[in-house]
């Protein structure tokens, strides 16, 4: 069929940068013509894998883990590759009616984003599998047997029968990857026995610099960021390639990638990972060199969290420390378990770290005051927590000085629902007539229009319609809340006495906003009027609360 040339891209050219150790396996690139090209992507994809698996220890979770990210990585190609190729030609070559695209997109569309999300995250986030690729087929056959067929002539063209099979023989290769546990028991603070795993491999010794010598050896360098990975390189040969995280405001982004094992020189060494600081992808702030920087995140005022795993020989070990955006190591906390998992939360002021065994636990830091807030155990039997939602957990530990990730799992799971029944809600709200709408309705539509104040702020001009009718349906006793997003609307649209007015009408009803960002909102939106001020509101408040703390 003539179709089938449409069905990929042209290649791309392979990557010519130098690749760093990486837990996770890069996604498969846009495939190639050749019938066998999707086999030979996936290839690379599953010697990636391995190489992953063989720097690990010996134990089952990694290596269904690595099983895992092949297995979603392939079986989400196929489908982003079907949903791709469900166009205008091919439509029309199998006749496939745009009724029928129309129920596809329907019933599919959020498998679509898992797979573009596992695709995108480099992990299977989205949870694709053999299963739920046989679940997709058999449905859609249903739908669409045309569409199905369109799906069958993918399957031959990639010989899919190979590609399973390279998958099955691939989970029985890891099997005897990876590396000799050595496990030995520590005792913990409360007298039981922990158990310490290192590997063959590791040395207690590494080379790495004192974290108070300050190395800025860019100069005039140039910065590229390629997806997930960041490179630095200057006309002196000077190169760093690595993971990063960028600051929510724009204004700093952290580059880190993990350190590696040296034999060149006989004995082995531990050659520490680096950490950098970068201020407006023009100006390297500074580096430290971590033993096993394992993520960075970096929030608005070049507050830098990392997260290092350390993995010495015979310890039970992980490490946190805080960085100032002057280089100055302001916090650090050691684990008396391995680190699970790691996140911060939307405003960069704080962070959470999770914990293996022995431990078991949950800790919350602040960034902005440098310590450690709070820290619950995790009483769920033989699962420590890695992957988790931000605000979810946070919500959780400061109800309880205890967890349990069933309760959590249950509570995420109705978060999910709630969320996508909401979401349906609003798209039917913003169809009716607005006179139409009561007050909490009216609220609803214009918080979903106004959008993020930092980033993308949303339509402003449509998000007050509804916020002043709903003002207006209040207007005795208007809410502090709507009363706030009227003020932050008229800023962004540069009615500043507007702004001022509805910011100032929130604080009479709300007197604890004084203690709050509305304040330094009506300060902007005066300098903005007296034309005193000529940058924006992130660089305002930015610059602020660096003058307060230098002031400290």
């Amino acid at each position: 069929m003539g179709f089938l040339k449409r069905l990929f891209g042209t290649e791309e050219k392979q990557d010519s940068k130098p690749k760093v150790k990486s837990r996770q396996p890069q996604k498969p690139k846009e495939n190639k013509q050749e019938s066998n090209s999707f086999l030979e992507q996936l290839e690379l994809i599953i010697n990636e894998a391995k190489t992953m698996v063989s720097k690990s220890p010996k134990v089952d979770t990694i290596q269904n883990l690595a099983h895992d990210i092949v297995e979603g990585f392939f079986y989400g190609n196929v489908i982003i590759n079907f949903k791709n190729n469900l166009n205008e030609e091919n439509q029309k070559e199998l006749n496939i009616s745009d009724k029928d695209v129309n129920k596809i997109e329907k019933k599919f569309g959020k498998l679509f984003e898992r797979c573009e999300q596992t695709l995108e995250s480099g992990s299977n986030e989205g949870k694709i599998t053999i299963k739920e690729f046989e679940d997709f087929k058999k449905d859609l056959k249903q739908i669409s047997e045309n569409s199905y067929k369109l799906l069958l002539e993918l399957e031959k063209h990639i010989d899919i029968n190979a590609c399973q099979n390279r998958i099955k023989k691939f989970k029985e290769e890891i099997k005897n990857l990876g590396k000799e546990l050595k496990i030995g028991n520590i005792g913990s603070k409360d007298g039981s026995l922990g158990i310490s795993i290192g590997f063959e491999g590791d040395d207690e010794d590494y080379e790495g610099s004192d974290f108070d010598e300050e190395i800025t050896e860019f100069n005039n360098f140039s910065l590229e960021m390629d997806g997930e990975w960041l490179t630095l390189e200057d006309e002196q040969g000077g190169h760093f390639y690595g993971q990063y995280h960028i600051s929510k405001n724009g204004r700093y982004i952290v580059g880190f990638c993990d350190g590696y094992e040296d034999a060149s020189k006989g004995k082995s060494k531990w050659v520490a990972g680096q950490v950098y600081l970068i201020e407006n992808k023009k100006k390297i702030l500074w580096r430290k060199e971590i033993a096993r920087p394992e993520h960075a995140f970096v929030n608005d005022s070049g507050v830098v969290f990392v997260i290092d795993w350390v993995s010495t020989s015979g310890e039970l070990t992980g490490k946190v420390y805080l960085f100032n955006d002057k280089g100055k190591k302001v916090f650090e906390h050691k684990f008396d378990s391995n680190i699970g998992g790691q996140g911060i939360s939307d405003d960069g002021e704080e962070g959470i770290i999770t914990t293996c065994f022995p431990e078991n636990a949950i800790y919350l830091f602040n960034l902005e005051k440098n310590k450690l807030v709070k820290k619950v155990e995790n009483t769920t039997k033989d699962r420590p927590l890695v992957n988790f939602n931000f605000n979810t957990i946070k919500d959780f530990i400061n109800k309880s000085p205890e967890f349990n990730q069933e309760d959590y799992d249950l509570q995420k799971k109705k978060e999910e629902t709630e969320s996508e029944e909401e979401q349906e809600r609003i798209k039917s709200l913003k169809k009716k007539n607005i006179l139409d709408l009561n007050h909490d309705e009216l609220v609803m539509v214009a918080s979903e229009y106004a959008g993020d104040f930092y980033g993308n702020f949303g339509e402003p001009q449509k998000a007050l319609k509804y916020i002043l009718g709903a003002i207006e349906l209040k207007k005795d006793k208007p809410q502090p809340y709507v009363l706030k997003l009227a003020g932050f609307c008229y800023e962004k649209i540069e009615n500043y006495e507007e702004a001022i007015k509805y910011y100032n009408w929130s604080i009479e009803r709300y007197p604890q906003y004084k203690k709050s960002v509305v304040i330094d909102h009506i300060d902007f939106c005066n300098l903005k009027l007296t034309n005193k001020y000529k940058n924006d509101w992130t660089t305002y408040i930015v610059n602020k609360r660096e003058k307060e703390r230098n002031s400290k």
